[in-house]
């Protein structure tokens, strides 16, 4: 299928992201987004209905991109741990936790495409692709999106298990400060319903209730506490001390989780990639990276130095290196 385009897929709780890479380089030359159905925006959709719909806004920016041509390769990096045979065993930012359960993404990418080489990935297997693509081998990137999710590479390979399981750190639990007032956070929280952005979201929110003094002096108080993760990440920018208070009360429990996988694994680059982590950007790496020396012991690591943000075109990058290398069998170099 010389001269067909890569189509790779960047699937997220909020958007369907899709782009036509390069079938050379892998790099990306146009892209398109939808957003996804998602069961916050469809609270009475079954998990049937939420998959179906999604798939739907594939095909739609399939065919934007492309045209109709058939796609040469075709990558989907989709938000959950998933199969060997291309099964998504959970798709919790899309469907939720009272109707997650196991879809059949792969088989469904590759009746959308029939005539194309198609592989399903996690989501962050497809966007450490990026780093592999530019020479780094060694390295783990974590998303801070609407979850949390994180991939170890090991000599540019995912490290995840033979059933697809490993690299959701967000579903482990939030180990919070302290500090952190009575009321912000629901004993037993899992780290992605604090860490995320869907989750910070709702920690400044219940923060706002539980500090009312603190949050009557905010840029967000004429909110009355209704405000998104856009205005929350504005006043975090803007140097706003409760949204501050806020998003290093979220951070704390990821510095934390990353300093497991360090002293765990001896992974010594974290990249921070995902919406919510590269909005905030340099202010958010340092809390990060403070809160992860906090964790952990002292032996000579520069924590300043291992953790970085990424860029939120990570997922589609990595997605054309994994296409190009792996189903189209060239070897590539991406720029850094």
């Amino acid at each position: 299928m010389a001269g067909h385009p890569v189509l790779v897929f960047d699937i997220g709780g909020t958007n369907v992201r899709g782009a036509v890479c390069d079938p050379g380089s892998g790099r990306p030359v146009e892209t398109a987004w939808r957003a996804t159905p998602n069961y916050l925006d469809h609270p009475r959709w079954d998990a049937e209905r939420l998959f179906a719909a999604t798939l739907d806004e594939m095909a739609a920016v399939g065919r934007e991109l492309t045209g109709g041509v058939p796609p040469a390769a075709v990558v989907v990096g989709w938000p959950g741990p998933v199969a060997p045979d291309g099964t998504a065993l959970r798709s919790p930012t899309i469907l939720g936790p009272e109707i997650d359960r196991a879809l059949p993404v792969g088989a469904a990418a590759t009746d959308l495409w029939p005539a194309s080489e198609v592989a399903t990935l996690n989501d962050l297997s497809a966007a450490g692709y990026a780093y592999v693509g530019r020479g780094c081998g060694d390295f783990c990137v974590v998303t801070v999106g609407s979850g949390i999710g994180n991939k170890v590479f090991v000599d540019g390979r995912p490290l995840i298990g033979p059933g697809g399981r490993g690299g959701e750190i967000g579903h482990g639990l939030a180990h919070m400060p302290a500090d952190c007032p009575g009321g912000a956070v629901e004993p037993g929280a899992r780290l992605g319903t604090v860490a995320s952005g869907r989750g910070a979201l709702q920690l400044a929110q219940r923060l706002a209730g539980v500090c009312p003094e603190a949050f009557a002096g905010s840029r967000l108080a004429p909110s009355g506490g209704d405000f998104d993760e856009r205005a929350l990440v504005g006043a975090f920018l803007a140097g706003d001390a409760f949204a501050r208070r806020a998003v290093e009360l979220a951070a704390v429990p990821l510095g934390r989780a990353l300093a497991g996988l360090h002293v765990g694994v001896g992974t010594e680059r974290f990249v921070l990639t995902g919406g919510f982590a590269t909005a905030l950007g340099e202010p958010y790496r340092r809390l990060v990276a403070a809160a992860a020396r906090d964790g952990c012991w002292d032996v000579g690591q520069d924590w300043d130095g291992m953790v970085e943000i990424g860029n939120e075109e990570d997922g589609l990058v990595g997605g054309g290196v994994y296409a190009v290398r792996e189903l189209l069998g060239r070897g590539v170099r991406v720029a850094a």
